[in-house]
């Protein structure tokens, strides 16, 4: 089980960035995980402001951990 995670970033103040960790997961495989990820950073791009997904993690559980 994986843990989707993105790093979002401003464009016009560059070192103000935001971990934004996905409340859907967790995801049950690496590949699911990444697919979620670059559906998040999409969806970041249609909220207001300047934010950008700059960055992504997929976390990997342990065994009975949910986020």
């Amino acid at each position: 089980m994986f843990k989707a995670v993105v790093l979002a970033c401003s464009l016009s103040t560059p070192d103000l960035c935001y971990e934004l960790h996905d409340f859907r997961g967790p995801w049950p495989s690496y590949e699911a995980c990444v697919e979620r990820v670059h559906e998040m950073a999409q969806d970041i791009g249609k909220l207001p402001g300047d934010l950008l997904a700059k960055s992504y993690k997929c976390l990997p559980l342990r065994k009975g951990m949910l986020s």
